[in-house]
């Protein structure tokens, strides 16, 4: 009997220290997550902070997604699950007087998932002094190599360490992919491509072979790689993650990125690739993430070799992917990971101790401190969060200058769609303030009066086509309506400058273009008209009597 065979209706809860974009540990969680809701669990997922697009995934998934700031949080208790896998070492700090008073009653089975040797990679460590020692069931590592650079932080030849491979969802095994005979298309997938990798791409084209990348193609901010998409491809390039995915689907993958790679998978380099999860490291140890880079730096091949590596080992790795199919699948298809993981365990989960007074204050303690660090981080590096934080304000009075008199709404945070509801009331002039940094303001409507009757200005350093860039630091919108004071509806689409999703964008450029096209045709007609001798003569009179009139002017003023 396997764990699909009686999941259903067990309880899930699966931790993640954030949610804020698309990465190793966030892919995971979201693929466990579908995993065991789809053969029957209830699966929550509990973060410090969630970026909203991200949770949609969850969501469309039917995956309900709690942060730490929600109510819900606080009512979470460890005997409403029956399972709980634990990324980053978060856990709801709500849990912690409960393991005082657990003892030796029933309790959630606890896996502690690790996936990144690098020193750097803090969170992907033990850093809670003994908490796995004292509340794990199992411990997982996404590759050996992974296990060997934190075996350290272990006893040796404990038995609850296993290995948790990164697997890829059955979907990708359920779309086997078939070889073609000749090399058509190449698809590179990559967070921080190299530029080798860049000539590369350059030199393929240049011989007529296609090459994308993943972001080109799929348009949307935190799309995933799906079946269908890889299977579009006769090559992929890339590393980690989407290794396994080719590797299940049968897709020919050659490893390489910013730590370098061995290029196609063969036989004789396999094992040692597998080793260190696909990430074109070598060598074993807990290695820096600066350091590998450097070491790649002083051996980096040119782009034409690479693209000659593509070109002449295709044959070969289309013959040792179809070979080893089947392989790779018992190896790597999630169901039989999670099954060698949860079906793996003790019949009865162990004994917590030491899960005293002091030892569960210092866990609230430890657990307030990285998440306090954790959203410090994210908010100092992810633009967008940090953008979307600000206020929107909006200001009410008789001219556009507003004295302290005046009435100021304070509203939510920015989003990147507002819908802004503004009472009627005895001002002339209405101001709203986007935050206070430069931004991309497009697709403004005010609705509640006729458009004849609204008029929209604003103190944009440019605008076109009804987009309106704004580089300094105090965006302000201005309405005015009649009859004045006029109950309104603004929405408005806001984005940062340094960071304007593809899709507007691309939108906003193609009205500039249109605009372009229109005003070229415009000049067109003009320089044609131009050239007929009747328009030709009433333009030199024009131009005469402009002069005459300047002449009178100069002569007037004398």
């Amino acid at each position: 009997m396997t764990i699909a065979d009686h999941s259903e209706g067990k309880r899930v809860l699966i931790t993640q220290s954030s949610l804020e974009g698309i990465g190793g540990s966030e892919v995971q969680a979201l693929e466990l997550a579908r995993y065991l809701h789809g053969i029957g669990c209830s699966v929550t997922v509990y973060t410090w902070m969630v970026n909203e697009s991200v949770r949609a995934l969850f969501l469309d998934a039917g995956i309900q997604v709690i942060t730490s700031d929600m109510e819900e949080s606080g009512t979470l208790r460890l005997a409403n699950f029956d399972l709980i896998w634990v990324q980053h070492e978060v856990l709801p700090q709500v849990f912690f007087q409960q393991f005082g008073v657990v003892g030796v009653g029933p309790r959630p089975r606890v896996v502690f998932s690790h996936m990144s040797p690098y020193s750097e990679v803090h969170l992907e460590q033990p850093y809670t002094y003994d908490l796995e020692n004292r509340l794990a069931d199992v411990i997982v590592f996404n590759s050996e190599g992974t296990l060997e650079a934190q075996q350290a932080y272990f006893s040796p030849g404990d038995p609850r360490l296993a290995i948790y491979p990164n697997p890829a969802p059955m979907d990708f095994v359920n779309r086997p992919h078939v070889t073609r005979s000749a090399l058509r298309k190449v698809l590179m997938v990559s967070n921080h491509t190299p530029a080798e990798l860049l000539q590369a791409a350059d030199l393929l084209r240049s011989d007529g072979i296609e090459v994308d990348r993943l972001g080109d193609v799929t348009k949307e901010a935190n799309s995933l790689a799906t079946p269908s998409l890889l299977d579009q491809y006769d090559c992929v390039v890339t590393i980690g993650k989407t290794v396994q995915y080719c590797l299940v689907q049968g897709i020919p993958v050659f490893v390489y990125d910013r730590f370098g790679g061995p290029g196609y998978l063969t036989a004789e380099n396999y094992e040692q690739t597998a080793r260190y999860n696909f990430s074109g490291r070598s060598e074993g140890g807990m290695p820096s993430l600066v350091h590998e880079m450097n070491l790649h730096t002083r051996n980096i091949p040119d782009g034409s070799t690479l693209a000659h590596q593509i070109l002449d080992g295709y044959e070969s790795a289309c013959q040792f992917h179809t070979s080893r199919r089947n392989d790779f699948i018992r190896q790597f298809a999630i169901d039989g990971a999670v099954e060698r993981v949860i079906g793996n365990m003790a019949p009865e989960p162990r004994h917590l101790v030491g899960m005293d007074g002091d030892y569960t204050d210092y866990l609230r303690r430890n657990s307030q401190m990285v998440q306090d660090y954790v959203r410090s981080n994210q908010l100092a590096t992810n633009l967008d969060a940090t953008f979307y934080q600000q206020q929107v304000q909006v200001f009410q009075g008789e001219r556009r200058s507003f004295t302290m008199d005046d009435r100021t709404i304070l509203l939510d945070s920015m989003q990147a769609e507002n819908h802004i509801d503004i009472p009627a009331g005895d001002y002339g002039v209405c101001r709203i303030d986007f935050g206070e940094r430069p931004c991309l303001i497009t697709d403004v409507v005010v609705s509640g009066v006729v458009p004849a009757r609204v008029s929209i200005s604003s103190n944009a350093t440019f605008e076109d086509t009804g987009s309106m860039f704004f580089l300094s630091a105090d965006p302000q919108l201005y309405i005015e309506t009649n009859p004045r004071g006029a109950a309104i509806n603004v929405t408005a689409n806001v984005y940062p400058l340094e960071h304007v999703p593809s899709r507007p964008l691309g939108l906003v450029a193609d009205r500039i273009r249109r605009r372009q096209v229109a005003e070229h045709a415009e000049l067109e007609q003009w320089r044609h008209a131009g050239n007929q001798p009747l328009v030709a003569l009433a333009m030199r009179v024009q131009r005469k009597l402009g002069s005459l009139k300047t002449r009178v002017k100069y002569v007037d003023h004398s």
